[in-house]
C-alpha cells in the first residue's frame, strides 16, 4: 500500500541530491545546475498551448493518452530506476488537492486517507514501492485523466530525474542522466502516435 512522506523528509532528502525547491512548501523542484540537464515531452492529444521553442522536445503518444503514458512511466520506473521508490508530489499544496471529490476518492480507493492530507499547506509526497507498480501506475492513470488545472511532480529518489505530471495529458522529463535520456526517447518513439 502506498505510503505519505512527510514534507520535512522530502524536502531535506530532495535539497541533499541538490536539487532546489521552486515555491515554498511545494512539489516542484528544480534539477542541479550541472551538469546541464535534457528534457523530453510525451504529450496526449495535440495542445496548441505549448510555445514553438519547447516543440522538438514534444513526443506525442498514441491513445489511450492516460494509460498509454502511465503504463510507459511504470516501465520506465521499473527498468530505469528498480533499486527505488517513486514519490508524487503536488506543486501546489494537499489541502488544494483534497478539496476536490475525485481526489478524494482516488486516495481512498490506494488505501490512504485523505484526512492525513487535507488539512496540509505543503507537498508530502505520496510513496510507491517497487512492488506496488500496479497500484503506482493506475494512480498515475487517475491523476492525468482528472487533472484540469494543478500539476504534479514525480520524483525517484537516489535519481537525477524529474517529470512534470501536466494537467494537459503530459509528462515532462528532465534528466542528468544520459542513459535514462536515451531510454525515454526509445519509449516514445515504441508508443508513438501514428502520423
Amino acid at each position: 500500500m502506498p505510503s505519505i512522506i512527510d514534507y520535512p523528509i522530502v524536502l531535506q532528502r530532495m535539497q541533499q541530491q541538490g536539487f532546489k525547491s521552486l515555491y515554498h512548501n511545494s512539489g516542484a523542484f528544480a534539477l542541479p545546475p550541472q551538469p546541464p540537464a535534457s528534457v523530453v515531452a510525451w504529450i496526449g492529444p495535440p495542445d496548441p498551448s505549448i510555445r514553438p521553442e519547447a516543440l522538438p522536445l514534444v513526443r506525442q503518444i498514441r491513445s489511450p493518452f492516460e494509460f498509454e503514458l502511465a503504463m510507459m512511466t511504470r516501465w520506465q520506473w521499473e527498468k530505469n530506476f528498480a533499486a527505488g521508490v517513486a514519490w508524487l508530489m503536488p506543486m501546489s499544496h494537499w489541502a488544494f488537492e483534497c478539496s476536490q471529490d475525485w481526489m478524494v476518492s482516488l486516495l481512498k480507493s490506494n488505501g490512504l486517507d485523505p484526512k492525513a492530507l487535507r488539512n496540509r499547506n505543503d507537498a508530502a509526497a505520496i510513496q510507491f514501492e517497487l512492488a506496488e507498480g500496479n497500484e503506482f501506475g493506475f494512480f498515475l492513470r487517475d491523476l492525468l485523466t482528472n487533472l484540469i488545472s494543478s500539476d504534479f511532480t514525480l520524483a525517484f529518489p537516489g535519481q537525477s530525474t524529474l517529470c512534470t505530471v501536466h494537467h494537459h495529458k503530459q509528462l515532462w522529463w528532465s534528466t542528468q542522466d544520459g542513459t535514462v535520456f536515451a531510454a525515454l526517447e526509445s519509449l516514445a518513439r515504441d508508443c508513438a502516435a501514428v502520423p
